[in-house]
């Protein structure tokens, strides 16, 4: 017979196969949404991806690359590491579970069969419920970092479990330095890993001593210090004394760049040699650990390697090009993103009343490192704005203020008091931002789409209707389209209820464990909401860096096994009990899970992502230039090109990353099938620090006519004058006096006008005959707002020096179409405008410039509209976002196909458009998405497409009125702006039908409207 450690190793192999298969089967087969395609990319050709990176991830994935057959399964093989390592992490948390139900409920280790059993089914219920959590199955399909943090989260606690377990053995100690290895390679992967330190130094405590308060808060400190070593004195720690020796060395002695990471390197091995040697001569086993604790780190973290290597290999994606010590420390650090403070800060609201020149940023310059523009200055604000415990802090978001007065009723002109400050951290920051993700994994989910803390969307959900109704509002007039989305999942409160069950038998039993597993679930889950310290109105659902606490948490719900088994010892016996109690917890945690989660976690089939991505360029001429802005309209185009190969001859610049210096350079260099750019100027002129935000200013000493425009050419020569006092502006006024030595560049006219060869546009085709009416000899354009960031004019001399010989496009998902003031030359084609120097009658009807011809090709003819059509296929909020976008330029196309008589191009239009795009998947939601459609068949006398159309969104907008009006009570407040905009579109609808003589269609949805009874 076997014994139990070899039946413990065979489950935990099962465990990791079901999982494994389960991941398979539901992984998706291309690129997501947000950083996926962006990881893939970086993946499949060792690139460089968004700040601090994740190199270590990144060589795995290119493993992982290799094993693709051609470039169509390049991604599902990178996505097969997060199904892999997630599975791995399902396999360590049944091993983890076993070991803390062995000391439950066989202390002794006598191994009877009954207690054998019961630890067996402890592990299989809460390893396999952790397989079809919401979280942790949503990050197990898709090519991000937190699938494999997990794994190394799981890994690590079980290997310190493992020394736990071995800790009198002479090399027991081999544990604790391959859990300092895991934590450096871990580094490489995401910084949520060293979360699991603290929980470490606490095992260890708990072996010598026995709970004590004085000796607890002693451990906790020790395990804040050894997190804040990792955190802060090596990751971006190491790399700031080499940067700081570097400057020193090259700047003072002039000696070559890269001398002090060579002087760090030496420091560093004469600190490991002497903590060897000591440790040796004194016979210190302390030291010997720590100082081989320390190298191992070292040699995992040295993972960070590859992001330097790559980065001088200038790849096409090569974020913040850190290929240099400044530029490696700002990327560790995320300077970019900023920072939120936790311990005092400032209001959102704050004022500013002085400032002091702060620290000094440095660039690489030819020969040595040169201050990058004037010191940060530190601002000194009102003390009636500043707190401790800053919750409402954010200045970056102009939603914000807004967030903050819905959250904790913060008036934006008066300050926030601490009671507010408080209310937005329980209120928003605790629940909303973590307990809410907590009950979506245990108790239920109300969808996917993100909620603002309203009844309506993104709310926990139980099934049980008494409690649903009485936080959520009445439930059963529920719309269809909501009540059929596939992340609608009920689980009855039951994985929360055998998870509390298990909290109490550990809490009870074995208070040092629990403590230990209690730490860990609140490092890795509330104190990480404290941590991250959330603005309002996030871009979108932030669970999956909580998903360490929801690991955690299937801990106590494989030990809730034992405590069910328990309670029904008595009336079965011991091993009736256990199959019992197994029993009825598979079917209430994870098969209860795997059969609601299922449909929202299947992405075998979804391809939208990617289509849409090559919608976006093959909206392009050939080598076209697209501006993108946001994640999601430029990662998967990074995708489609890098790893498909698709449409390379078009460069693609991203407006947030034209910012920066090392972007701007890049433009210089030719990527893939894209030539290089021509500037109008030099690196020393867009070199960071300089000219980063110029204010827009009417110098009366230049004396320029603010009525008239001005060629930009002159203008890049005046914002670009250094040794001119009329072309500057002093720095004493922002900053103070403290800043008078300082000068900047400034935007001296809001009135812009570039030149046009209006005979090169129409031979490229980038102005058609009939537009040549409308064509222009010069663009001109007014600057909106106060100031031109360095993304502005660079975009500006982009646009200027390419003189229409190339095609420029700007993603129509990710910015306005007035870019700059540059609307009226805009021309929609597809899901991409196009510059054109012609200006194009507009009407209110149709307000975007379209051409008709171009649009009925991409949007009718070319385009893959996602198979959306496949009533299986799994959908998301942002595909919805997307679909709609299409939807109205599809109603844009519709109404000038109807203009112009062309009946049966619009009959195709409007059936593929509701075809390709149903109502049942996606509900249109706003009336005049639908309207254009509806109208243009009507014009047509296509009455029949009309009324279906009509029919449709009737149905919908009829759902959604029912379901307001079953509100009662205080709850109606809830629905009243949603019933307001209900009753109004219906209203508006009626009108429409009138109009067009629908007197059959009006009849029956005022019939309908006029039995609600209100």
């Amino acid at each position: 017979m076997m014994n139990y450690k070899k039946i413990n190793t065979y489950l935990g192999w099962l465990s990791f196969l079901i999982a494994f298969v389960v991941y398979a089967m539901t992984a998706e087969r291309t690129a997501s949404f947000w950083d996926c395609g962006e990881f893939i990319s970086a993946s499949a050709k060792l690139q460089v991806v968004h700040p601090p990176g994740a190199p270590l991830f990144l060589l795995l994935g290119n493993f992982f690359s290799h094993l693709a057959g051609s470039p169509d399964t390049v991604a599902f093989m990178v996505n097969m590491l997060s199904v892999i390592t997630s599975a791995l992490c399902v396999m360590f948390t049944f091993w983890t579970i076993t070991h803390f139900a062995q000391k439950l409920v066989d202390p002794e280790r006598t191994e009877s069969k009954e207690k054998n059993l019961l630890i067996y089914f402890a592990g299989l219920v809460g390893a396999l419920t952790l397989t079809f959590t919401d979280t942790f199955w949503f990050s197990a399909v898709e090519a991000e970092v937190y699938a494999s943090s997990s794994f190394f989260t799981a890994l690590t606690f079980w290997c310190i479990l493992k020394w736990e377990h071995a800790w009198k053995e002479k090399d027991a100690n081999r544990w604790i330095i391959l859990i300092a290895y895991l934590i450096g390679l871990a580094i490489g992967v995401h910084l949520l890993n060293l979360l699991v330190i603290p929980a470490i130094v606490y095992v260890v405590y708990f072996k010598f001593k026995s709970f004590d308060m004085k000796g607890f808060l002693a451990s906790s400190i020790i395990g804040a210090v050894i997190l804040a070593v990792v955190q802060v004195g090596i990751i971006p720690g190491i790399p700031t004394l080499a940067m700081k020796l570097d400057i020193a060395m090259v700047n003072g002695m002039k000696m070559p760049f890269g001398s002090g990471v060579w002087v760090t390197a030496l420091i560093i091995l004469a600190i490991i040699g002497f903590g060897l040697w000591y440790s040796h001569a004194k016979k210190n086993q302390l030291v010997h650990i720590a100082t081989l604790s320390f190298t191992f780190i070292l040699i995992g973290y040295s993972s960070y390697a590859m992001v330097v290597i790559r980065s001088l290999a200038e790849p096409t994606i090569d974020m913040n090009n850190p290929e240099n010590p400044i530029n490696l420390v700002s990327y560790l650090n995320r300077e970019q993103y900023g920072d939120r403070p936790l311990v005092k800060g400032p209001y959102f609201n704050a004022k500013a009343i002085s400032a002091e020149a702060g620290k000094q940023d440095y660039r690489k310059g030819d020969k040595n490192y040169e201050k990058a523009g004037f010191p940060q200055p530190e601002l000194t604000w009102d003390p009636k704005y500043v707190t401790l415990f800053p919750r409402m802090g954010d200045q970056q978001k102009s939603s914000s203020p807004a967030g903050y007065a819905n959250w904790a009723g913060v008036d934006e002109k008066k300050v926030p008091t601490m009671g507010q400050n408080l209310k937005f951290f329980f209120k928003y920051q605790l629940n909303h931002m973590y307990w809410r993700y907590f009950l979506w994994n245990f108790a239920g989910r109300q969808d996917d789409i993100q909620g603002d803390g309203d009844v309506l969307h993104g709310n926990y959900l139980t099934g049980i209707p008494f409690f649903d109704n009485s936080h959520l509002g009445p439930q059963a007039e529920l719309p269809e389209h909501w009540k059929n989305n596939k992340a609608r999942n009920t689980y009855f409160l039951l994985p929360l209820i055998i998870g509390l069950m298990g909290f109490a038998l550990q809490y009870i039993r074995n208070k040092s464990d629990f403590l230990v597993v209690a730490m860990l679930f609140l490092f890795t889950g509330i104190l990480i909401a404290v941590y991250l310290n959330a603005p309002p109105y996030e871009p979108r659902e932030r669970d999956y860096t909580l998903v360490g606490s929801f690991q955690i948490f299937c801990i106590w719900i494989g030990l809730g096994v034992i405590f069910l088994a328990q309670l029904l010892e008595k009336y079965l016996g011991k091993t009736k009990s256990a199959w019992a109690a197994f029993a009825l917890a598979m079917l209430a945690s994870p098969v209860l899970l795997a059969q609601q989660n299922w449909d929202d976690h299947d992405r075998s089939e979804r391809t939208m992502v990617v289509e849409f991505a090559r919608d976006y360029l093959m909206s392009c001429d050939s080598n076209a230039i697209l501006f993108t802005n946001g994640d999601n309209d430029t990662y998967p185009l990074w995708f489609v090109q890098n790893v498909e190969n698709y449409r390379t001859d078009v460069r693609i610049i991203n407006l947030n990353l034209l910012n920066f210096d090392w972007y701007v350079e890049s433009l210089t260099r030719k990527v893939m099938d894209s030539e290089p750019f021509k500037l109008s100027v030099t690196k020393d002129k867009y070199a960071k620090g300089l000219r980063e935000q110029l204010l827009v200013y009417n110098n009366p000493k230049v004396g320029l006519d603010q009525n008239r425009y001005y060629d930009f050419g002159q203008i890049m020569k005046f914002i670009t004058t250094e040794n001119d006092s009329r072309a500057t502006i002093n720095m004493s006024m922002y900053y103070g006096p403290e800043y008078s030595a300082y000068n900047v560049n400034y935007f001296p006219v809001r009135n812009i006008e570039i030149d046009v060869n209006k005979d090169i546009a129409a031979a490229n085709g980038t102005l058609r005959p009939e537009e040549m009416p409308y064509a222009v000899d010069k663009i001109r354009f007014s600057i909106p707002g106060t100031s031109v960031l360095k993304a502005d004019w660079v975009l500006l001399d982009l646009i200027m020096n390419n003189k229409f010989e190339r095609p420029v496009y700007f993603a129509s998902n990710s910015i306005s179409n007035n870019h700059l003031g540059l609307g009226a030359y805009m021309r929609l084609d597809g899901l991409v405008y196009r510059l054109i120097p012609a200006t194009l009658p507009a009407d209110q009807e149709i307000p975007l410039r379209l051409n008709k011809d171009i649009m009925y090709s991409n949007l009718v003819d070319q385009f893959e509209l996602g198979n959306m059509k496949t009533q299986t296929v799994l959908g998301d909020e942002t595909t919805y976002r997307m679909i709609r976008t299409l939807r109205t330029y599809f109603g844009y196309l519709a109404l000038k196909l109807s203009r112009d008589g062309e009946k049966e191009r619009l009959e195709k239009a409007i059936n593929r458009c509701m075809e390709e795009m149903p109502a049942s998947v996606v509900p249109y939601d706003e009336f005049t998405i639908m309207a254009p459609l509806a109208s243009a068949a009507y014009t047509q006398k296509l009455n029949e497409l009309g009324d279906k159309l009509c029919k449709e969104f009737a149905d919908e907008q009829l759902d959604l009125l029912e379901y307001c009006l079953s509100f009662s009570g205080r709850q109606e407040r809830h629905v009243s702006m949603l019933e307001k905009k209900t009753t109004e579109q219906l209203g508006q609808l009626l009108g429409m039908l009138n109009q067009y003589q629908r007197a059959e269609l009006v009849k029956e949805i005022e019939l309908k409207m006029n039995s609600y009874g209100r």
